[in-house]
């Protein structure tokens, strides 16, 4: 997101109950991102982001501190099924980082962590293992995103 469009977006964040910041693109890539999110709660709003991952481990504390209030990372079912929709990605490690993140929020209420399923045809098998893995993460939920 270019500077000019956040500027606009940021005047009309007094009547937004809940932002999240996802898309086409890794949000902690985003070198904005943790003024984006001070810019948010500073105008009332509720934070969440949704990522793949790669980066929570390097972003976790000051996602804490900023008291974000949603973290999903998004997941496509197991091992195998997430390398082979996810670029190479392996599941089991983003459920690490998510243990890493809940271990680091400790006993806080955020962020609030979810885990978000990308259900295909193929991977539907996958979603009660996950499930359990997830909780065991630390997750506070996981939603699940039909695709087929």
């Amino acid at each position: 997101m270019s500077d000019e469009h956040w500027e606009r977006l940021r005047l009309d964040l007094p009547l937004v109950e809940h932002l999240h910041l996802q898309g086409w693109g890794e949000p902690l890539l985003d070198p904005r991102l943790e003024s984006m999110v001070g810019d948010a709660h500073s105008a009332g709003c509720r934070v969440g982001l949704t990522t793949n991952g790669d980066f929570l481990a390097e972003a976790v504390d000051w996602i804490v501190a900023a008291q974000v209030d949603v973290v999903a990372v998004s997941v496509a079912g197991s091992d195998e099924w997430n390398r082979r929709l996810r670029d190479d990605a392996r599941s089991s490690r983003i459920l690490e980082v998510l243990a890493e993140a809940a271990r680091v929020r400790g006993s806080r209420e955020r962020p609030r962590l979810h885990v978000s399923y990308l259900l295909v045809r193929g991977n539907a098998g996958d979603l009660p293992e996950m499930v359990s893995a997830a909780a065991a993460s630390g997750a506070n939920a996981v939603l699940v995103n039909h695709l087929d």
